[in-house]
């Protein structure tokens, strides 16, 4: 699955393993130059219901890019 960031426009790609709820794990986009103890901490967050992902350390909001045929 690709995502696509709202906010800077790039492209990312993650895979988000088949489920329902919520699906935490570390952000593409953060640089994760925390404290040696922060850096393993899932700070990205996908709604598989709504298909939307955000990040709670940098910000990012992420939707799923689909390419147009």
């Amino acid at each position: 699955m690709e995502l696509y960031n709202i906010e800077d426009k790039n492209k990312y790609e993650v895979f988000i393993p088949s489920g329902t709820g919520e699906f935490h794990t570390q952000c593409p986009a953060c640089p994760h130059k925390r404290m040696p103890i922060n850096q393993m901490k899932r700070c990205f967050s996908w709604n598989r219901t709504k298909e939307v992902g955000y990040c709670y350390h940098c910000g990012a909001s992420f939707v799923e890019f689909k390419p147009i045929p």
